[in-house]
C-alpha cells in the first residue's frame, strides 16, 4: 500500500531544480521583507508583520503542497485527478454562497473560519493535473478533432466562464496559458493550437 502511494524508490531528485526553488523562495522572502518593513512598522508596529503573514499563510501551504508533490507517486495524482478537480470546482462555486467573502472587488475568496483563500489558486493545480491525465489516457486524443480538440475547448471554456464571472481574469489567463502548454506537450496539431488561440482572442 505504501509503495503504491509513494511509488518506487531509488530515483534521485532533480538537484538543480531544488536549488533553484530554494533560491527563488528565499530571494522572494528577502525582497518582501526589504520592501515592506517600513510600511509594516508604520501600520502595525512590527517590521516583520508581512513576512510573518506570508510564512504562515503562503509559505506553509506551499511547503505542504511541495512535499505532497515531491513524495506522492505521480500515478496517485493521476488516479485521483477527477475527484480532485470536482472538489476544486465545488469550492469555486461556493464563493457565491454565504461562505464566500467579497474582497478586492470580486467574489474570489472563500472563508475557512480562521483564514480566507482563493479556490482558483487550487484550480491551477487540479485542472492541469486532470488535463495531463486526460491526454495521457490516449496517445491519439491530442491529435483528434472531436475526441480531443472539441472536448479540450469545452473544458477550458467552462473553467474560463467560472473564473471570469468572479471575476478572476488574471487567473483565467494563467490557467488558459498553462492548459495550452499541456495541450502542446501532449502532441496537439499546430492548426488546433492556432485555432484555440484565435478563439480565445475573439472571446
Amino acid at each position: 500500500m505504501v509503495k503504491r502511494f509513494f511509488g518506487p524508490r531509488g530515483k534521485k531528485p532533480d538537484t538543480l531544480f531544488l536549488c533553484l526553488l530554494v533560491f527563488l523562495t528565499v530571494f522572494g522572502l528577502v525582497m518582501l521583507t526589504s520592501a515592506s518593513s517600513d510600511l509594516a512598522q508604520a501600520k502595525f508596529g512590527e517590521s516583520w508583520y508581512y513576512l510573518r503573514h506570508q510564512l504562515m499563510n503562503g509559505f506553509s501551504i506551499g511547503l505542504v503542497g511541495f512535499l505532497a508533490g515531491f513524495f506522492v507517486y505521480y500515478r496517485v495524482w493521476e488516479k485521483f485527478s477527477i475527484p480532485f478537480l470536482l472538489f476544486t470546482l465545488v469550492l469555486l462555486a461556493l464563493v457565491w454562497t454565504p461562505l464566500g467573502v467579497h474582497l478586492k472587488g470580486g467574489e474570489r475568496w472563500l472563508s475557512a473560519g480562521f483564514f480566507t483563500f482563493q479556490p482558483s489558486e487550487l484550480l491551477k493545480l487540479s485542472f492541469l493535473i486532470y488535463l495531463a491525465s486526460w491526454f495521457a489516457r490516449s496517445k491519439t486524443r491530442s491529435k483528434s478533432f472531436f475526441g480531443g480538440f472539441v472536448p479540450f475547448l469545452m473544458l477550458v471554456g467552462a473553467v474560463m466562464v467560472l473564473l471570469i464571472a468572479q471575476p478572476s481574469t488574471a487567473t483565467a489567463i494563467i490557467i488558459f496559458a498553462a492548459a495550452f502548454l499541456v495541450y502542446f506537450v501532449a502532441g496537439a496539431r499546430f492548426h488546433f493550437l492556432a485555432a484555440a488561440v484565435l478563439i480565445a482572442a475573439l472571446g
